[in-house]
């Protein structure tokens, strides 16, 4: 969980800083987001925003 952000280029500065730099994403389905990282792994995060909140989850090796 994380404040809600203003755009979703500040929630995925949050996500680097658990897994990893990330070298480029794409949707993969409503809220949920393919994510490539520079060590070439891939990552699918999921977020849910409430009014104060964002929620998130993703698979984590």
């Amino acid at each position: 969980m994380m404040k809600n952000q203003n755009d979703i280029g500040e929630d995925f500065k949050v996500i680097e800083d658990i897994i990893g730099k990330i070298d480029s994403y794409e949707v993969n389905q409503e809220n949920s987001y393919l994510i490539r990282l520079q060590n070439k792994k891939e990552k699918i995060v999921r977020f849910n925003n409430y009014n104060q909140f964002t929620l998130f989850s993703l698979d984590v090796d």
